[in-house]
């Protein structure tokens, strides 16, 4: 027998029957929730976990059923007894021992003095745990730490699932980042394929506006060369345009030795036309039609004879 004192212990309280116990408080987990009960409260609500004559705790929990294993099922509460300990010819329909005493308190702590110690070595605050006290107090310590085992158990599969969520979850993003990444360098790889032609701050269009297509670099770069070609090719034509002063400047000077003044312009449309005839031999020609213009044998107006004779 165990004796203790409970003067100097706070009084807690039972989560189901809300009766103050100075010692003895379970943490179990019933129906899900975390509860702070009684060594009568956890018998009462885990009647099937243990045999209610002899308080042997079953394992597994609850045991098979009892027309396998030879136990004797309760009508009320279906808890399993052993059938030594109910009997050779159990009564039937069977009640266990619970539900036959439905009020009876299954932990009991008896007094020191109802148990026969000295009075001297006990005083009115001791209560002693005795062998039947101690087999129930047992009995509802292994059904609490059961119900704690299963739930960190379960707990334990919750936290591995999570973290196998979390990782999918966590490989699935990895996949949108890469892949927006993998998006926004293909958008810049085609901003980069088109480029704006040199002074151009216009829009890109399409079908020839201004823009070059990065097929790229070697148009770009022919267009860029051709630039200025253009300009010289418009520079060239401007002095066409100019060397009319040239021959106007070659037409004023005298080649031929001819005085300033005198016209060279049948010079120049021979050697145009190709023809042999010299400047002395159109001089000659030009003064022969002079002179019969004026004897009258010739018209001014296209050299023509005019059919009159000369005076004689």
């Amino acid at each position: 027998m165990t004796k203790q004192n409970f003067s100097t212990v706070n009084p807690l309280t039972c989560g189901n029957c809300s009766v103050e116990e100075r010692w003895f408080l379970h943490n179990v987990r019933h129906r899900g929730i975390f509860r702070l009960l009684c060594t009568n409260c956890v018998l009462r609500l885990h009647t099937q976990a243990f045999c209610p004559t002899c308080y042997f705790v079953y394992n597994p929990n609850p045991p098979p059923p009892p027309s396998q294993n030879g136990l004797v099922s309760c009508v009320k509460c279906y808890s399993f007894s052993h059938n030594s300990c109910v009997g050779p010819n159990p009564p039937h329909p069977y009640l266990c021992p619970l539900c036959v005493n439905p009020n009876t308190v299954l932990f009991n702590l008896k007094k020191g003095k109802d148990v026969g110690l000295d009075s001297n070595e006990v005083d009115r605050n001791s209560r002693v745990v005795d062998r039947n006290a101690s087999k129930v107090l047992l009995t509802a310590a292994k059904i609490a730490a059961g119900t704690v085992n299963k739930a960190a158990l379960a707990a334990r599969v919750e936290a591995e699932r999570r973290a196998k969520e979390a990782a999918f979850t966590r490989k699935r993003a990895r996949e949108a980042l890469e892949h927006v990444a993998y998006l926004t360098a293909k958008d810049k790889m085609k901003k980069k394929d088109v480029l704006p032609l040199p002074h151009s701050n216009g829009p890109a269009l399409v079908g020839g506006g201004n823009v070059i297509n990065r097929g790229g670099d070697r148009c770009l770069s022919m267009v860029v060369a051709a630039v200025p070609l253009e300009e010289q090719n418009v520079v060239n034509a401007d002095r066409l345009d100019g060397s009319s002063d040239v021959l106007e400047a070659l037409n004023a000077v005298d080649l031929k030795g001819l005085p300033a003044g005198s016209s060279n312009g049948s010079a120049m449309d021979v050697e145009m036309n190709g023809g042999g005839a010299t400047g002395a031999e159109d001089e000659r020609e030009n003064n022969g039609q002079t002179e019969m213009v004026n004897d009258g044998m010739v018209a001014e107006k296209d050299g023509k004879p005019n059919g009159s004779l000369s005076q004689l």
